[in-house]
C-alpha cells in the first residue's frame, strides 16, 4: 500500500511469494522443534510436552498448505507409489518402515503386512485408526468393527478418528505425545468431488493434502 491506494500483483508473483513464506515457516518450525527437543533432553515437563504437541500440529498444517499450493499450481498432488498393492488396496509407508514390515513377515500379502505392523504393539502402546473418509453410517460402522477387531488382536487401547476433524484433537497427541502409537491411515479416491469456490482445487484434494501432511509429520516424528 502506498498513499492509501491498493496495488495489484501478477498471480504468478503472488504464488512465488506464498511459496517463499511457506518455506520460511518450515525452517522456523524445524528450528523450534529442535529447540524443544534440546530442552526436553535436559528437563521434561508438561509445558514442554504441550508446546511440542502444538508445534507438531502446526507443522502438519504447514505441510498440508504446501501440498494444496502445489495442487493449485500443477493440478495434482505429488505422485507417490505404494510399497504393496492387493485387490485394489494400496499400502504406503516410509521406506524404512516398509522394509521393516517385509522383514517381519514370511507372508508377503496384505494380511501378512498388516499383521506384522500390529504385532509391534506392546503393553502401554495404542493403535490409532485415522480415517480420511466420508463420515457416513456405512463407514462409521465398518471402522468401528475394525477397531474392535484390532483391539482384540493387539490387546492394547485403540482410537478412531475421522479426518480432517480429528487433527484438532487426538491428532495433536499422535504427533506431540509419547511415541507409543501404531498408526493406520485410511484414504480413498472419492467418486464425486466438488470444486472449492474461487480456488483451483477440489474439496477431495484438500482432504488428501491434509492426510498427506499428517502422514509426513508422523514420519518425521518417528511414529510407526
Amino acid at each position: 500500500l502506498k498513499k492509501g491506494r491498493a496495488k495489484t500483483c501478477d498471480v504468478s508473483v503472488f504464488a512465488r511469494m506464498r511459496a517463499a513464506y511457506i518455506a520460511i515457516c518450515e525452517r522456523q518450525m524445524a528450528k523450534l522443534q529442535h529447540e524443544i527437543a534440546v530442552e526436553k533432553a535436559t528437563h521434561d515437563d508438561d509445558d514442554l510436552r504441550d508446546l511440542e504437541a502444538a508445534a507438531a500440529a502446526l507443522a502438519a498444517k504447514i505441510a498440508a498448505r504446501k501440498l494444496t499450493d502445489e495442487v493449485e499450481e500443477t493440478g495434482a498432488l505429488p505422485a507417490e507409489a505404494p510399497f504393496y498393492a492387493e485387490h485394489g488396496i494400496e499400502l504406503f509407508a516410509d521406506p524404512d518402515e516398509a522394509a521393516a514390515l517385509f522383514l517381519a513377515t514370511d507372508e508377503r500379502s496384505l494380511r501378512g503386512l498388516l499383521a506384522a505392523h500390529l504385532d509391534r504393539a506392546r503393553p502401554g502402546d495404542y493403535v490409532a485408526l485415522c480415517a480420511f473418509l466420508e463420515m457416513n453410517a456405512e463407514n462409521e460402522a465398518a471402522m468401528a468393527e475394525l477397531r474392535n477387531a484390532v483391539s482384540k488382536v493387539t490387546g492394547v487401547a485403540t482410537t478412531l478418528g475421522f479426518g480432517p476433524r480429528f487433527l484438532h484433537s487426538t491428532g495433536q497427541a499422535h504427533k506431540g505425545g509419547p511415541a507409543t502409537g501404531l498408526f493406520l491411515q485410511f484414504t480413498d479416491r472419492p467418486s464425486a468431488d466438488l470444486p472449492v469456490p474461487n480456488r483451483r482445487l477440489t474439496f477431495g484434494q484438500v482432504i488428501a493434502a491434509q492426510a498427506r501432511g499428517d502422514f509426513e509429520v508422523l514420519t518425521i516424528r518417528g511414529r510407526r
